[in-house]
């Protein structure tokens, strides 16, 4: 674990259930979550990175990480991601227990990344991220300033 960044703004304060969850040190999530701590930019550039290619050395492994496993959950589960449809949309991605989401839709080469300060509001960040790629999607656009 290294040393928290000096440079950077402070986290936004979390909470789960009503209870202010801000100051549980992030990495007590580090290895079954990844232990990313980023802002929600970064956060879409990283998973559009990830889905164009830019951050794994070999193009196999990217698709070895989308290929429909036989995991609990159906075709829906790859290798840490998700795979789900926006009305006729293919989107993949992958949500944060304390209330992040990001989505890539490779039909449209967008990244889409949220977060919710209340873990408990999750599902609904998730809706209207899927309802945002169902709505340009069928309309065939992906206007970056929609």
């Amino acid at each position: 674990m290294e040393a928290p960044p000096t440079d950077v703004s402070p986290r936004r304060r979390q909470f789960a259930g009503g209870r202010d969850m801000t100051d549980l040190h992030p990495s007590m999530d580090a290895y079954g979550g990844g232990g990313l701590v980023m802002s929600v930019h970064d956060l879409g550039r990283l998973t559009a990175a990830l889905f164009e290619g830019r951050v794994l050395r070999r193009k196999a492994t990217l698709a070895e990480m989308l290929t429909p496993t036989e995991a609990e959950g159906g075709d829906g589960y790859r290798l840490g991601v998700m795979a789900t449809r926006a009305g006729d949309t293919d989107v993949y991605g992958h949500v944060g227990y304390w209330g992040t989401a990001a989505y890539y839709v490779p039909a449209l080469g967008i990244a889409l990344a949220g977060f919710v300060a209340e873990r408990d509001r999750r599902a609904s960040l998730i809706d209207a991220m899927l309802g945002f790629v169902a709505t340009i999607g069928g309309a065939g656009n992906a206007d970056p300033e929609f």
